[in-house]
């Protein structure tokens, strides 16, 4: 639901569109990071060295596309997330700073359920919230940081006639419509993908209004399969790129996204979201004082809540059935992204 406008909220939008680019083009201080990076990181160490050998116990089954291998697998992470949440809460709590570290620790994450992810939630309010999270999204400079993340996997792929980008979860096919807009016509083959068939039906209306040249599929990222495994998929790509979902997904489900999202890449993956601090607070309220709709005030304070942290993605990568030879990198960019870069490491074995 939108909430009323007036002249005083149509100049307040002026302001916070300065304020939008002024947070989202640097990098703020974040003392909750360095308060928190050793209890993290520590935590990490531990719950890696203890369900890394069970994990890989099930990645054989899990790449031979055993169904009976996918719940145990999920359970095991899922595990290990909330082993590493409970044992990071209690480092923190370790020294004089604990009594304010342990209950910043404790109090930030939650889960919940977001509107757009709501099979009750009306259509047509779904729709809109994608139409909103596109908006943000190019005002909060996402786009253009996934595609400069991208840059160099594209790079990569030059050998191929013409690189193929293909972006999953990618709910109306936003980011791709950017790219298309962004890059000479002809110089990339660019999809979008996602699960929900309302949702690539906008996305693929949208591209044609526009007359960009965007294919769009209906299909389950996590049924992503590689050139090792079926040679003539098409959902195979030279790069593949996932936008502000990851944390839409259980632990167990996004280690299956990153395995499969670097099994079906030629080249890499590139994967972008938020992360779990207090200045993700600060950028989401920003974006709900610009975007004045019940709705997507409701589904960022929820994400803001449900995103996970750089060392969290780390235990991902580490538990994921990743093809061997892949190098990992993890980062953070401005204002409050956490990303994590997959580069192939060769052919198949």
């Amino acid at each position: 639901m939108m909430l009323s406008e007036s002249p005083l909220t149509d100049t307040l939008d002026g302001v916070v569109e300065r304020l939008i680019g002024l947070a989202t083009t640097r990098e703020w201080p974040h003392p909750m990071r360095s308060w928190l990076r050793g209890a993290r990181s520590q935590a990490l160490s531990q719950i890696r060295s203890r369900y890394l050998p069970r994990a890989r116990a099930l990645w054989s089954p899990l790449q031979k596309g055993d169904p009976g291998a996918i719940q145990p697998f999920e359970a095991l992470v899922d595990e290990a997330m909330a082993q590493m949440r409970a044992q990071a809460e209690q480092h923190a709590g370790a020294g004089w700073l604990g009594s304010l570290r342990r209950p910043l620790e404790s109090s930030l994450y939650r889960d919940g359920q977001e509107h757009i992810d709501d099979p009750g939630f009306s259509r047509e309010a779904r729709a809109g919230l994608v139409r909103l999270l596109d908006r943000t999204s190019r005002l909060n400079g996402s786009y253009a940081r996934l595609l400069s993340l991208a840059q160099p996997l594209l790079d990569l792929a030059r050998a191929a006639p013409v690189p193929h980008l293909l972006d999953v979860a990618s709910g109306a096919g936003g980011f791709a419509r950017y790219v298309s807009e962004q890059r000479p016509a002809g110089s990339l083959l660019l999809e979008a993908s996602d699960i929900d068939g309302d949702y690539v039906a906008q996305g693929e209306a949208r591209a044609r209004a526009r007359g960009l040249p965007i294919r769009f599929r209906v299909f389950d990222a996590l049924d992503l399969a590689g050139p090792c495994e079926k040679p003539d998929q098409p959902e195979q790509a030279d790069v593949l790129t996932c936008l502000h979902a990851l944390h839409h997904f259980s632990p167990g489900k996004a280690a299956r996204l990153l395995a499969a999202c670097a099994r079906a890449a030629r080249t890499g993956v590139v994967i972008l979201d938020g992360e779990r601090r207090l200045s993700t607070w600060f950028v989401t309220w920003l974006g709900a004082m610009y975007i004045r709709n019940r709705d997507f005030q409701h589904d960022a304070v929820v994400s803001a809540r449900r995103l996970y942290v750089q060392q969290e993605v780390e235990l991902l990568c580490a538990l994921a059935p990743l093809p061997p030879g892949t190098r990992i990198e993890t980062g953070i960019t401005p204002p409050a992204h956490l990303y994590v870069r997959l580069f192939k490491g060769g052919p198949c074995p």
